[in-house]
């Protein structure tokens, strides 16, 4: 029969196996289809593997070796019978690929043929069973026909869609898996060393929660149980100790009440007492034993007294670890959260020996996925987490190295001081610094490398120094206004003009000025006894005032003498006693050294300002005041020289040893820092001098990764900030490439930072804006509200569509029931979306279906408890009317300002409503009709102190005057205050917000203009627009409901509308509300905006009626939200805030206008076309894109939005790939192919050819062959990593 197949035509294979591991499960059958040699018609064979036999199995493969095969999913059936037979078969054609490239959704063959044969058939059952039946015989012998003939349907399609070249390279990259995939992956003969270190880690820690728990901490259940019971109650097991039965004998009522008549330790018993019973009352209804379970208590720990603040569907507290995370800083959260993490990664570790062979893993990669990347499975190393214990998991076989960097004399900045690259703590935070907004903020490393005997490379000017490798990361600025941008060390270009970079700026949040100022003070000239007397002693009279201006303000009781020496030098002696232990303590020792909690912990501003008074000089030069710092402790003037670092100010130091050495060693060293005063000097413009990069120091070198790419060093104790080891942003590259955005391609042809660009470009100069400033100008997202609805920020109520983006919005914690005014991380439009509307007495809400809405309801388990519960807008209606949901309509502001008195903020309400301010603010004019308001006017005058004028005149209707005079001097305070909170029409400012007590002036309006009902409800009126909203911010921002009407009275002439503002200051800030009356439909399509806030919960208005409700959740470019991305991103070994999570989606949507329209424009093309487009032809298909659902058409929307960048980047990396595994240029004995990783491809490479081989592997990755032909405007950039294990 083998001699019959023509190898001339195409040939079908197909294999059937019990199982997806070729390692472990076994091939039943195969399956040819071939052209007959002799016959020339099409012939199917099917073979049962085991009576075939390994002879003829080998005989067959072996004549297949040269056939054109023909393949559904190839991929698996030749690496399987590669692992059996040894035999290495070749993919031509692969029916999988090609409808992949064609757009269908489904890509089994079973399903494409009962798509395109309405033929149902499938026999995976019978497979997995190895039992060859006739069925399972004619449905094998299917599988080698109707791949041909897809194959007629398929090249049809490519043909009409234009789709040949798409194909023909995803072709190759399959093949080129089939490669990598023979390969499989080491991994380290350590494992269990790695899995040991691990438990070693988290054993301390379960056994400190199990002191607070004796559960199972990965039980959610019992975890929330512990967690949210009250503070040290005992917390008992469900059942307890178990004792033994007895037996119940229970009377049964004709209601079937039951009474208990008595509780024996047998059945023998209770029965016996059961009957006498029934002979003693025979008229009862029923009686009979029943069996009792009992069981004693047991403690199986104590309450935390956590809050729950976010509950599961089923109604328990949620102990998830986002929400969790809401919690840091507890003890047992933090512990817990840790524990987790740790069990996790050993859980990842014991995974992967369960399907190891050899010491090696075999993970399969897909092409085919719809978005157009690569994935993985079996494991998926795509989503291993960025830990160095797991990913050095990934380890090369001895005389190998993994390819994927400082002098070790380099220091490194920890949150403990500066530590030598070489010498390492890894349990540190290593500083790092935002290229964006200047800002260094302590972080864990995500790496840590060490390579051994590299050419090294030096460079010294009077600020910086260096030594490291050529390609490492380097961090410049161009001129002082210009981006930082990020160039290799030898790509620097090395003049004038160019600077590096010395200094940044770290926010401790220390507010103690006084403190830190007394601190220089002792450096200087202090001293401490052992005792810990602390004395001062000065000949210089401008330090003896200084000494006692910091003394006073600190209020610290001293001794004052003044004594004369010899030789007429008077001293000036101040003795302190121990009343400033506390003060110093941690921060200073004895001996005047300095420790790194200055640096955490201290004003560092005040510190250094204060410096100059004491053992300090400062020289004017060209207007700029240089301070000169003198010390003989070393510890003190390096810390010194660290806290300028911190505060933006390059500083150098100069040791003299003069004394020292001509006194032999009697006197000390003497350290000399000098900063600029009063300035930020950050930069050091480089000398001129050119690095030699022919003559190399040959040392080991030493680097760390960190998550915003850079790290602060010290070298030749100058410090400077520099990058570390990063990969390049392929994506964002190809989203330049995709959009023609100017902006963004010039970023990326000049080298330089894209962040930094992007805030430049938004906002222009940001020199002079604060880090925090800088942050915070970001303003992208996903819309909610509609465009009427009121945003409340810390200029009042603004609606939507009149917000300006930038203006502090109010924020209220769920957790503390507090207000806060913060900027907005981001905002943003989207126009005419589904809105859903919802209203009654004290709630209306229009918003988007997907917008989250914030309820309340009383704890069934704590009294006067509420919980919360966030649900979105069009799922509120499924929620139980038991559950007696409220909506929260007010929080609590506290302000750093104290309101004038009660009494004095009543009159000002009483001016408000009937009182007339003249001219100047010389006098308030009364004039009134109604005797309560004489009678209240009289007692609130009175009771103030308010002096007044008073006329009466008597008339058909009485009128009472009053005028109250600027010139009394009783009257003085009143109208300061007035000035300030009132303007002459009667109209509130702002500020009264800060100086008026809101309750009492709340409750004093309803005495004028106002009234109350006997449910205590004040309904206040008013025609003047701001100041009854101002009054309802009132109310608002002090925890009471408050509703704003407007209305109009008939039969008048006035046509100014009136408003009432109506609230109860007895009742709470919540309200009840008919879940059941929300809708489940869209009531109609309009504009939509939102913010994004740090705390996520927002005061609205709409109608008038105040309610708290949830931020949006905002999406990235690829529609993953910023919760979702914190999550995501922890996979890898990073803690990054929401603020952070946007900062990445901002420089897509906002920062580069052309991104904008390039948006539009993708969305355009595809509802035209009903697919999306790539430069290499690739087509996703989107039969959803002009769907009436809106849902599944703004999914398809973004769809078409992303799979062109996610795509192509993929194609990029694929085609390298492709490139390297057929290039004959490399010695693939000595170098192989691992597999990819998102937009990195792993190699094991010999050691001896490591130096040879990495230049051309990075080459070949950034110039892939599929870019051929094509105008890229950018450079792709890679970079490569050496190390023994993938984790460094």
């Amino acid at each position: 029969m083998i001699n019959t197949i023509d190898l001339k035509y195409p040939v079908c294979l197909d294999i059937e196996t019990t199982g997806l591991d070729r390692f472990r499960d076994d091939i039943t059958s195969i399956q040819i289809g071939f052209t007959n040699v002799d016959q020339g018609n099409y012939v199917r064979r099917f073979f049962d593997w085991k009576k075939l036999g390994m002879k003829r199995a080998l005989m067959l493969l072996t004549k297949l070796k040269d056939a054109k095969l023909v393949t559904h999913n190839g991929k698996f059936d030749l690496l399987f019978l590669y692992v059996k037979t040894g035999i290495e078969l070749k993919l031509w054609v692969d029916t999988l690929v090609m409808a992949h490239v064609c757009g269908e959704e489904e890509l089994g063959l079973k399903p494409l043929v009962k798509k395109y044969f309405k033929v149902d058939y499938d026999i995976s059952k019978e497979a997995k069973t190895g039992q060859i039946t006739e069925k399972f015989r004619a449905y094998g012998l299917d599988d080698v026909y109707y791949p041909m003939e897809l194959v007629k349907i398929f090249k049809k399609k490519l043909k009409i869609y234009n789709l040949e070249k798409v194909y023909k390279h995803e072709m190759r990259a399959y093949s080129a898996y089939l490669e990598v995939e023979k390969n499989g992956m080491p991994i380290s003969p350590r494992r269990h060393e790695i899995a040991k270190k691990l438990q070693e880690q988290y054993k301390p820690i379960l056994e400190r929660l199990l002191t607070v728990g004796n559960i199972n901490w990965n039980s959610t259940a019992q975890v929330a149980k512990i967690l949210f019971t009250k503070k040290d109650e005992p917390v008992y097991d469900n059942k307890g100790k178990k004792l033994p039965n007895t037996y119940e004998v229970i009377e049964y009522s004709f209601m079937n009440d039951e009474i208990l008549r008595g509780e024996f330790s047998t059945r023998k018993e209770a029965t016996q007492f059961m009957d006498d019973w029934k002979e003693k009352n025979p008229h009862l209804y029923d009686i009979k034993v029943k069996l009792k379970h009992n069981y004693a208590p047991v403690t199986i720990g104590y309450g935390v007294g956590l809050k729950a603040i976010e509950k599961t569907a089923k109604g328990v507290p949620s102990v998830s670890s986002d929400v969790l995370a809401n919690y840091f800083g507890n003890p047992v959260v933090d512990d817990l959260l840790e524990y987790r993490r740790l069990t996790k990664l050993e859980t990842f570790i014991k995974s992967w020996e369960e399907i190891q062979v050899n010491d090696r893993i075999y993970p399969s990669f897909n092409i085919t996925a719809r978005t157009g990347r690569t994935t993985c499975s079996s494991p998926n190393i795509q989503q291993i987490p960025q830990d160095k214990n797991v990913r050095n998991l990934i380890e090369a076989r001895p005389g190998w190295k993994i390819l994927e960097c400082f002098s070790g004399d380099t220091e490194v900045l920890t949150e403990k001081g500066w530590q030598r690259l070489d010498s390492l703590d890894k349990s540190l935070k290593v500083a790092q610094y935002d290229t964006e907004s200047r800002e260094i903020t302590f972080e864990k490393p995500l790496q840590y490398i060490h390579h051994k005997d590299r050419e090294t490379f030096s460079y010294e000017d009077r600020h910086t120094s260096l030594c490291a490798t050529a390609n490492h990361n380097m961090l410049t600025v161009w001129g002082k206004d210009y981006d930082v941008a990020k160039h290799k060390f030898k790509d620097v270009r090395f003049s004038r003009g160019n600077a590096f970079i010395n200094a940044g700026f770290y926010h401790n949040g220390a507010s103690n000025e006084f403190q830190s100022r007394y601190i220089a003070m002792f450096t200087a000239d202090g001293s401490k006894s052992e005792k810990g007397y602390v004395t001062f002693c000065f000949s210089k009279e401008r330090k003896v005032e200084r000494c006692k201006y910091i003394l006073n303000m600190l209020g610290i009781e001293y001794s004052f003498s003044k004594n004369i020496r010899s030789n007429g030098v008077v001293n000036y002696n101040f003795y302190i006693g121990k009343y400033t232990d506390h003060l110093l303590k941690g921060f200073v020792d004895r001996d005047k050294k300095l420790t790194m909690n200055c640096i955490h912990n201290l004003d560092i501003k005040a510190f250094l300002d204060e410096v100059q008074y004491w053992d300090a000089t400062y020289t004017v030069a060209r207007g700029k005041q240089t301070v000169r710092f003198t010390t003989c402790v070393k510890e003190t003037v390096e810390i010194v020289q660290l806290m300028c670092n911190l505060q933006g100010k390059k500083s150098t130091i100069r040791i003299d040893d003069h004394n020292k050495r001509v006194t032999n060693g009697k006197h000390s060293r003497i350290y000399y820092l000098s900063y600029k005063r009063h300035r930020d000097d950050p930069h050091t413009f480089m000398s001129g001098e050119v690095v030699d990069f022919t003559k190399p120091t040959i040392q080991d070198v030493y680097c760390v990764t960190m998550p915003k790419g850079t790290v602060v060093i010290r070298h030749n104790r100058k410090v400077s900030i520099q990058g570390n080891c990063d990969l390049s942003q392929v994506e964002l590259r190809v989203a330049s490439i995709f959009s023609g955005d100017e902006n963004m391609q010039h970023a990326y042809q000049s080298g330089s930072d894209l962040h930094s660009k992007t805030t430049t470009l938004l906002f222009g100069d940001t020199s002079e804006m604060s880090p925090q400033e800088k942050k915070r100008k970001r303003t992208q997202a996903k819309s909610c509200f509609s465009g009427d609805t009121e945003i409340l920020t810390e200029n009042g109520f603004v609606e939507f569509k009149m917000y300006d983006g930038i203006t502090p919005v109010a924020q209220y914690n769920k957790g503390t029931k507090t207000i806060s005014y913060e900027k907005p991380i981001a905002f943003v439009k989207y126009e005419d979306q589904p809105v859903y509307k919802f209203s009654n007495d004290n709630t209306s809400i229009i918003c988007t279906g997907n917008h989250n809405i914030l309820l309340t309801h009383l704890s069934q388990r704590y009294v006067g408890e509420f919980v919360n519960t966030v649900i979105e807008m069009d799922k509120v209606h499924t929620l139980p009317k038991s559950r007696k949901s409220m909506t929260i309509h007010a929080g609590w502001y506290k302000h750093n300002h104290e309101y004038v008195d009660d009494r004095l903020t009543r009159v000002i309400a009483s001016i408000v409503s009937d009182g007339h301010i003249t001219e100047d603010y010389k006098s308030v004019e009364f004039s009134f009709k109604k005797k309560r308001k004489f009678i209240r006017f009289m007692r609130i005058m009175n009771n103030c102190g308010i002096a007044f004028d008073q006329r009466y005149r008597k008339s058909a209707k009485d009128y009472y005057f009053f005028s109250i005079r600027n010139t009394n001097e009783s009257n003085q305070e009143l109208f300061s205050v007035l000035r300030e909170v009132v303007d002459r029409d009667k109209t509130l400012t702002r500020k009264s917000l800060e100086l008026l007590n809101p309750i009492a002036y709340l409750d004093e309006a309803q005495y004028w203009d106002g009234s109350v009902d006997t449910h205590g409800l004040c309904r206040f009126t008013c025609s003047n627009y701001t100041t009854i909203s101002l009054m309802q911010e009132m109310a608002v921002l002090n925890g009471i409901r408050a509703r704003l009407s407007e209305f109009s009275i008939e039969n008048t002439n006035n046509k100014n509308p009136l408003y009432c503002l109506s609230y109860n200051l007895t009742k709470d800030e919540y309200a009840r509300v008919s879940t059941a009356d929300f809708p489940s439909q869209p009531t109609g399509s309009e504009d939509v905006y939102c913010v994004q806030m740090r705390d996520g919960v927002i005061v609205t208005r709409h109608k008038g009626k105040v309610t708290i409700l949830p931020q949006c959740n905002f999406g990235f470019l690829y529609g993953m939200s910023a919760k979702t991305f914190v999550q995501y991103a922890k996979n890898f070994g990073l803690n990054i805030t929401e603020e952070d999570s946007e900062h990445l989606r901002e420089n897509f949507f906002k920062a580069y206008p052309t991104l904008l329209t390039w948006h539009e424009d993708c969305i355009k093309y595809a509802q035209a076309n009903g697919y999306t487009w790539s430069p290499i032809g690739r087509k996703r298909f989107l039969p959803d894109i002009n769907s009436s659902n809106f849902r599944a058409r703004g999914q398809a929307e973004r769809q078409s939005i992303n799979s062109g960048v996610q795509g192509f980047a993929s194609d990029m990396c694929t085609s390298a790939l492709a490139d390297i595994v057929f290039s004959d240029k490399i010695d693939h004995d000595r170098c192989i192919v691992l597999g990819s990783v998102h937009d990195a491809i792993l190699f094991e490479i010999r050691d001896d050819y490591v130096e040879e081989v990495a230049p051309k592997l990075k080459y070949t990755m950034e110039h892939p062959s599929i870019l051929e032909g094509l105008d890229i405007p950018i450079p792709i950039i890679a970079d490569a990593e050496v190390a023994q294990a993938w984790g460094g």
